[in-house]
């Protein structure tokens, strides 16, 4: 079966989140997600919208959101280090704003911002944190079908 251009573009979001080298990295839809080892990056896979621009082009927008979840030195350094998480996945995501699938139609990822950052719990180990990172993958497809790009 064809791999979807919806499909295509978030596997390429999570492959560049992979070179932040965070053992766990892992994609899914599921918010309940059983964490082994901290830092950990999970990618959550959003919604969809597509405006129609003529009779053969749909700019197509599909929402992911990174959550960054660490470990922090004190309660006071759960704020700076979620912006360095923040900085660190803008930069992985931003190295090739087409994730490598121009030719697929997709035009780039939008950073469109980043929740609070939050502690999360505390114990022996110290304070952990974690920060939600929206972004937008934006691209041009055949309104007739999710796997012909337009561009």
């Amino acid at each position: 079966m064809t791999t979807s251009l919806r499909e295509q573009a978030l596997a390429a979001a999570l492959t560049a989140l992979r070179t932040l080298g965070v053992p766990f990295t892992k994609r899914t839809i599921n918010y309940r997600v059983k964490v082994d080892s901290l830092p950990a990056l999970v990618q959550y896979d959003g919604p969809e919208t597509a405006e129609k621009i003529d009779n053969a082009t749909l700019h197509v927008r599909t929402e992911f959101t990174v959550l960054a979840l660490f470990k922090a030195a004190d309660q006071d350094s759960i704020g700076p280090e979620a912006d360095a998480w923040v900085s660190g996945v803008r930069e992985a995501l931003g190295a090739d704003p087409t994730l490598g699938l121009g030719a697929q139609g997709v035009s780039e990822v939008v950073y469109q911002g980043c929740g609070q950052p939050e502690p999360l719990t505390e114990d022996g180990a110290g304070p952990y944190g974690g920060i939600p990172i929206h972004f937008t993958i934006e691209r041009y497809e055949s309104p007739s079908s999710p796997f012909a790009p337009v561009g």
